[in-house]
């Protein structure tokens, strides 16, 4: 998976920061020209509506490019300003954020292949859309695995790293964080990337051993591997470090098990536990950048958004700030 690039925005050269960072990804990308100013409009719509109303906040860049060729951006604007009030009012046509010189939120939804809100009065908004190359409707559908990770501020590449595969009825997901930050970091991380490729055919704790054989050469990571099995309703987890995995139910939270240790050094115990799984469940896995004691209590309707906003809402409000931070959201497809 490519990187995913964060901007502060905090002042009026952080929105042009934004929209060059938006240039450059998508031109990386081989965007359309077409699908290029759609991706800048966007950006400097969100960054302007976050300084001007929330006094700052983040845009948050994901890429995303399948096998077969299609490509689109991910674009979050993450905020704890005091909220939209009316958000029917703030999508209609003619209305405009204060300043703005483009048509307010309601251009940007028109202008995206995704677009969806979270927001509480005084609490903040965050916004999610998507941009994609050329006109494949299949990549308009939203991922039911979804994440934020990025790297802790002066950082350009993330010492954390994420991936999931699905399989017939079976959902793999590992996290992994390499010891540290920076390059050494990323490195650890994606060799237990590589050991997850290596073995989709494996449990989680099989899955770590790999890792663990295949770290020894790095500074070492923690992580966790999550097996979904929608059939038989269960989870295994194995976990080794400070990974953190959650099920959330019916507006209860129920945390799995990581062990102590650092998987490629000292990884004496690596236990696989199983969890019920229900229809309605979604998990959450993140690094140590993201506070473990969230809690949804308190975000009324947010556990019916996407993965992905639900992602970028527990990155916003419980990143500590001072390490990488990923936050990973799985949940089964719904029916159309």
């Amino acid at each position: 998976m490519r990187e995913q690039i964060s901007v502060q925005i905090a002042e009026d050269t952080h929105v042009s920061e934004a929209r060059r960072a938006s240039i450059r990804l998508v031109h990386d990308l081989q965007f359309d020209s077409v699908a290029e100013g759609q991706a800048a409009i966007i950006v400097s719509e969100l960054a302007r509506n976050v300084l001007l109303h929330a006094a700052g906040g983040e845009i948050v860049l994901q890429p995303e490019r399948q096998e077969h060729g299609n490509a689109w951006v991910n674009i979050l604007a993450l905020d704890k300003g005091p909220g939209i009030a009316d958000i029917s009012r703030a999508l209609s046509a003619g209305y405009a954020s204060a300043g703005t010189r483009e048509t307010g939120l309601g251009a940007v939804s028109r202008l995206s292949s995704i677009f969806e809100v979270y927001s509480r009065p005084g609490e903040g908004v965050a916004v999610l859309t998507r941009v994609v190359s050329g006109s494949n409707p299949t990549d308009a559908v939203q991922s039911t695995t979804a994440s934020v990770c990025v790297p802790v501020a002066g950082e350009t590449c993330c010492g954390d790293a994420w991936e999931h595969q699905d399989q017939a009825g079976r959902r793999l997901i590992m996290v992994a964080d390499g010891l540290g930050h920076g390059p050494a970091a990323s490195d650890a991380a994606h060799e237990a990337l590589a050991a997850f490729r290596a073995n989709l055919h494996k449990g989680p704790r099989e899955i770590i051993e790999a890792a663990h054989v295949r770290l020894h050469k790095t500074r070492g990571a923690a992580v966790g591997v999550a097996e979904i099995d929608f059939e038989r309703q269960v989870v295994r987890y194995a976990g080794v470090g400070n990974i953190a995995g959650v099920i959330v139910s019916n507006g209860k939270s129920r945390s799995m098990i990581s062990h102590n240790g650092i998987v490629g050094h000292q990884c004496e115990h690596i236990q696989e536990l199983a969890f019920p799984w229900e229809a309605d469940a979604f998990l959450v896995m993140h690094s140590d950048g993201v506070n473990a004691r969230w809690t949804l209590d308190g975000y009324p309707g947010l556990q019916c958004k996407s993965a992905a906003l639900i992602a970028a809402v527990l990155y916003r409000d419980f990143k500590r700030g001072r390490d990488d931070a990923t936050v990973v959201v799985s949940r089964k497809a719904r029916a159309a």
